[in-house]
C-alpha cells in the first residue's frame, strides 16, 4: 500500500462518511440507538472496550441483541464485544463474540472486520488465522479505522505471530494511521522518524507529526513537538519561542511532567532569547513535580534550600528531595545530600534539624559513598550535633573518608578502625580479622561484619576480589 494512495482513500472515506462509516448495512436504524449514534472519530479512533461500555450505559444487552437479530451490523459487533469481555453482565463467550463479530463483518460493518482480525489474529476461542487477520486489518486501515494501522505497525515492527519484522511497513502503517486523523499514529509516526526506525533519522521530518498529534489532543506530541522543534533549529534562537513555549504549555496543560519541566529550564536556563529567571521556573517546576517528574522535584528542592525559588523553605525542601532518596529503586543520593542539608542548615526553619540531617546523610554516605555526605556526618558528630548510635560509628565514617576519598584530615591512626583498613588494604586479612573480632568484641556493628567477611578471604582464595573492591 502507499502512503500517497492511503491518503486519498482516507480524505474520501472521511468526506463520504455517511457511506462507509456511518450506519452499516442491514434493517432500518433509528438516530436514537446509541451504537448508530457514534461520530466518525469515535469510529476510527476509540478503543473498542471505552465504545462499548458508552454504548452500554445508554442502552441493554438485550436492546443490542433484538437489534442484532433484524440484522443491524453495529449492534451485533458491539455485542459480540460483550460476549468477548464479560460487558454488561454476560458471561465471556468466545465462540458466541466471535460468531457476531462474523457477523457484524460480513454484514458491512468496518469496525465489525476489525474487531474479528483481532480474533483471528490471537486466536482467543477460534482457530488463529494470521493471513486472513492481516488482510481484515489492513482492509480496515484503508478505510478509515485508524487504530487498525497502528496495531499493524506493532505487527510489523515486533514480528509477531510468524510475521516478518519489517520497521519500514511499520513505518508506513503508522504515518497512515496519522492521515486517518488518529493522534497515536501521528506521534508514533513521528516516534519512528525521530529515532530513524523504518526510515532515515529526521527531526524535520518527524515535528510535523508531533506538531499534528498534539493538535488531535495527544499531550506527549506536544512535548516532542516542541523537542524537536529546538533539535532543528537551538536552544538559543529566539524567534522559535512562542512556537516552543506554546507545544510544551498544552503539553503541560495535558499533565506531560516532561513539557512543565521543559518549560522551567526556559526560564531558569535563558533560553530562546528569555531572560534567566529561576523564580519565574519555579511554577512550571511545581506543576512537573506535581506530575512524578523527578528531576523537577530535585530542581525545586534545592532552589528551596538556598533560596533561587525567591524564598527559602526547608521543609518543603524535603518533602520533595526525601522520596528521591528514599526510594527503593534507584535512590537519588545527591538528592539525600540536599535534603540533609536543608535540615541541616534550617533553611527557612526555626533552628536545625539534626536529627533529619543525620538520617538523609547517613543514606548519602553508607548506601552510596557520598564524600560530602559523608564529611558533613563526620563533622556533625565531632561538633557534639548528633551522637553516635553504635560503638565505632563515627570512626568508621572517618575511615571511609581518609582511605577511599583521602581526605587526610579525617585520618586518625591511632583509631582501630584505621587499623584494620590499613591491615586489609595490604590483603593482610589475618590480622585483619583478628582486629575485626576485637571490634565486634566492643559492640561495634560493622567490625562484626567484617569479622566473617575478612575470615572467608583469609581461608578462601576465591573471596579475595571482594574484600579488595571493599577495602580498596
Amino acid at each position: 500500500m502507499k502512503i500517497k494512495l492511503f491518503a486519498a482513500l482516507a480524505a474520501a472515506a472521511l468526506g463520504v462518511c455517511g457511506t462507509l462509516l456511518g450506519a452499516p448495512e442491514g434493517a432500518a436504524q433509528t438516530e436514537a440507538e446509541p451504537w448508530n449514534a457514534l461520530s466518525i472519530d469515535d469510529i476510527t479512533t476509540v478503543s473498542t472496550r471505552t465504545l462499548t461500555k458508552r454504548v452500554l450505559e445508554q442502552s441493554s444487552i438485550a436492546e443490542l441483541r433484538e437489534a442484532a437479530e433484524r440484522g443491524d451490523a453495529r449492534a451485533a459487533y458491539f455485542l459480540g464485544y460483550a460476549y468477548k469481555r464479560g460487558l454488561g453482565g454476560v458471561e465471556i463467550d468466545l465462540e458466541r463474540g466471535y460468531g457476531l463479530a462474523e457477523r457484524s463483518c460480513q454484514q458491512g460493518d468496518r469496525r465489525g472486520c476489525v474487531s474479528l482480525a483481532y480474533t483471528l489474529f490471537k486466536g482467543n476461542g477460534v482457530a488463529e488465522d494470521v493471513p486472513r487477520a492481516l488482510e481484515l486489518f489492513e482492509t480496515g486501515c484503508l478505510e478509515g479505522i485508524a487504530f487498525a494501522c497502528v496495531t499493524l505497525a506493532s505487527i510489523h515492527q515486533n514480528g509477531t505471530n510468524g510475521v516478518p519484522a519489517s520497521p519500514v511497513k511499520a513505518q508506513q502503517f503508522r504515518v497512515e494511521g496519522c492521515v486517518g486523523n488518529y493522534p497515536l499514529a501521528c506521534r508514533y509516526a513521528g516516534d519512528g522518524l525521530r529515532r530513524g526506525e523504518g526510515i532515515d533519522k529526521s527531526y524535520d521530518g518527524a515535528h510535523p507529526f508531533y506538531a499534528v498529534g498534539c493538535k488531535g489532543g495527544d499531550g506527549i506530541s506536544c512535548f516532542y513537538a516542541g523537542a524537536t522543534l529546538v533539535e532543528i533549529r537551538s536552544p538559543s534562537d529566539p524567534s522559535i519561542y512562542p512556537q516552543v513555549s506554546a507545544f510544551y504549555r498544552t503539553g503541560c496543560e495535558r499533565r506531560i511532567g516532561a513539557a512543565c519541566y521543559n518549560m522551567g529550564v526556559i526560564f531558569n536556563e535563558g533560553r530562546h532569547g528569555q531572560p534567566r529567571n529561576t523564580v519565574k521556573a519555579v511554577p512550571w517546576m511545581e506543576k512537573a513535580c506535581e506530575f512524578d517528574y523527578d528531576d523537577a522535584c530535585y530542581n525545586l528542592g534545592s532552589w528551596l534550600i538556598d533560596g533561587r525559588a525567591g524564598r527559602r523553605d526547608g521543609r518543603r525542601a524535603i518533602e520533595l528531595l526525601g522520596p528521591l532518596c528514599l526510594r527503593d529503586e534507584d535512590p537519588d543520593l545527591q538528592a539525600c545530600n540536599n535534603a540533609g542539608t536543608a535540615a541541616y542548615r534550617g533553611s527557612g526553619m526555626d533552628a536545625p534539624d539534626y536529627d533529619t540531617a543525620r538520617t538523609y546523610y547517613e543514606h548519602a554516605c553508607h548506601i552510596g559513598s557520598l564524600i560530602a555526605s559523608c564529611r558533613t556526618l563526620s563533622d556533625m558528630f565531632r561538633d557534639g550535633q548528633i551522637e553516635p548510635d553504635y560503638a565505632g560509628e563515627r570512626e568508621w565514617i572517618d575511615v571511609q573518608l581518609c582511605f577511599k576519598a583521602g581526605e587526610t584530615d579525617y585520618c586518625d591512626p591511632r583509631t582501630a578502625q584505621h587499623r584494620l583498613y590499613s591491615l586489609a588494604r595490604r590483603e593482610s586479612y589475618g590480622e585483619a580479622q583478628i582486629a575485626s573480632a576485637n571490634l565486634c568484641s566492643r559492640g561495634d556493628g560493622l567490625g562484626c561484619k567484617f569479622q566473617n567477611i575478612l575470615l572467608a578471604c583469609k581461608n578462601r582464595p576465591d573471596t579475595r576480589k571482594v574484600c579488595r573492591r571493599i577495602f580498596e
